[in-house]
């Protein structure tokens, strides 16, 4: 049913995100998606390696499939091929923006390439990938390749990482139509990013700490998000996996300050992108100024950060549900949310033992933010619909406040609240005081 509606899906719309028939079809796999979760999840037979080999089989057809597709979704890669290339080629993208290339330079797809007067805003490791991939096939189409393979690999990883009680859950991630479509048409390297946190985890699992924090430095200059984790994960990375990081940070952030061309760009898009924000466009519209609505967000998260930290101190058993609360925060609470940033979430949701219904939902919701290109792809007007967001995000979280609610009420059936604890407690003191036997008063 999902290989089918996929199909519709491309076949109907070309996967064009100009036009709203796109996102109403999308629902079709999605909802395929949905049902597939249920029937694994109430399947009561082991996950064999034969269901291995048909979620693996058939994430490879669909990323084929998807691959056939022209680029429609999303003209980032245009920018990946062309930083790659004036790297090969001796043009720094951190100092030229792309507009001031040299002509020979540019070619074709320059006219596809999104901010054309912004340097790059990636980190290191993201301009070599590049500038790698470019050196192997001069063409667009090997980054589509690479993505596609990352995210194949990544679902094996996530394999490794799941417990074998609840292996079935890897569908969540394998499956996914969002995420097919954004790494296989969108073509962006979320996937590399979490195959590298995978492996962090494998490694932190595994006790090799200083190796776990070697690829989350890795992965915090492919992408800067997975430095985060450093504060659900404290605990277990012990002082040889925070001594690498924290050595990782500083010599980044020491060479950055000797060549701060290095994130011109960056800063470009901190201080001006703002895209499907949801609990940021709330304090926005509350505040009716971005600077100041930054600040607050920020301070916030920083507070929530702190949180984690304290929480973790005292139980690290808990650290991957740390890590859902950590990236999700900072994901709402940022000024841009585009669809393929939910990427950033899926390892800890087939990780941890809950379903987390309310992250899967929106990851299909998601798909409702594309309503901008209607009018930019055809007049140039770049305009956000909150009711298109209020579609988008009401859903998640009103599924979210229910699971934290029936989370909290199951917790109170199955364990004794403090009041009676302490009730109980006292009890027994006095009835000690006043020589009453505690061991028959225990008893009755």
């Amino acid at each position: 049913m999902l290989l089918l509606s996929l199909e519709i899906l491309i076949l109907t719309t070309n996967l064009n995100r100009s036009i709203f028939f796109f996102e109403m079809i999308f629902f079709l796999p999605f909802l395929s998606y949905l049902l597939a979760i249920l029937l694994f999840k109430n399947e009561n037979s082991e996950f064999s390696r034969n269901k291995l080999i048909i979620v693996i089989g058939f994430a490879f057809i669909f990323q084929v499939i998807i691959l056939s597709t022209s680029i429609s979704l999303s003209d980032d890669i245009y920018r990946f091929y062309y930083e790659g290339k004036a790297i090969i080629n001796g043009v720094n993208p951190y100092v030229t923006p792309i507009e001031e290339f040299p002509e020979n330079l540019k070619d074709q797809y320059f006219d596809k390439v999104n901010n054309l007067h912004v340097t790059s805003p990636y980190p290191l490791v993201a301009t070599f990938l590049f500038a790698c991939l470019y050196l192997i096939y001069p063409n667009p189409f090997i980054y589509r390749i690479f993505f596609s393979f990352g995210f194949l690999v990544s679902i094996l990883a996530c394999y490794k990482l799941i417990s074998p009680r609840t292996k079935e859950k890897l569908i969540i991630y394998a499956w996914n139509p969002l995420l097919h479509i954004e790494t296989a048409n969108g073509s962006h390297f979320e996937a590399l990013v979490v195959l590298i946190v995978i492996i962090a985890l494998l490694c932190l699992d595994s006790k090799h700490y200083a190796i776990s924090g070697f690829f989350l430095i890795l992965g915090f200059l492919l992408k800067y998000y997975p430095i985060l984790l450093v504060f659900p994960f404290w605990k277990q990375l012990g002082r040889r996996g925070l001594a690498v990081i924290f050595t990782g940070v500083f010599l980044y952030a020491l060479f950055v300050v000797l060549n701060s061309f290095l994130i011109h760009g960056l800063l470009v898009f901190a201080n001006e992108w703002y895209f499907n924000a949801s609990i940021f466009w709330l304090v926005y519209e509350l505040l009716e100024n971005f600077f100041l609505s930054k600040i607050l967000v920020g301070i916030v998260f920083l507070i929530l950060l702190f949180i984690i930290v304290v929480r973790t101190q005292i139980d690290n058993n808990t650290s991957y549900k740390y890590a859902i609360f950590t990236i999700g925060s900072f994901l709402l609470l940022q000024p841009v949310f585009h669809p393929w940033y939910i990427f950033w979430l899926f390892p800890f949701l087939i990780i941890d033992n809950r379903m987390n219904f309310s992250w899967i939902i929106l990851s299909g919701t998601l798909i409702l933010s594309y309503h901008v290109y209607i009018l930019y792809d055809t007049i140039g007007i770049w305009v956000e619909s909150n009711p298109f967001r209020m579609i988008e995000y009401i859903p998640f979280f009103g599924i979210l406040i229910f699971e934290i609610w029936a989370l909290r009420r199951k917790n109170q059936e199955y364990s004794p609240s403090k009041f009676s604890t302490l009730s109980k407690k006292v009890k027994i003191y006095y009835r000690k005081f006043a020589g009453i036997n505690n061991d028959r008063y225990e008893t009755s």
